[in-house]
């Protein structure tokens, strides 16, 4: 990841109140999956065994939609 993507990926995380080190990479996999919430949750680091649900519970979470948004709206 270069240090400029990193560097947006603090910004938006700081604004959010993303704080969460599972919740952070989650938002980072969730992009780097193509979009794959399931797959990001097993990444971050989550037990897998809900993966599916897990992954849509996490994007309904108003801090993590705020920062997926805002990050997606960067790109």
């Amino acid at each position: 990841m270069s240090a400029t993507v990193a560097n947006k990926y603090d910004e938006v995380f700081e604004r959010c109140g993303i704080k969460s080190e599972k919740q952070k990479r989650f938002i980072i996999e969730y992009f780097n999956t193509d979009f794959n919430a399931a797959e990001a949750i097993r990444l971050a680091g989550y037990q897998a065994k809900w993966d599916n649900r897990m992954g849509h519970e996490m994007l309904q979470k108003p801090h993590i939609k705020e920062a997926v948004i805002s990050y997606r709206d960067w790109e």
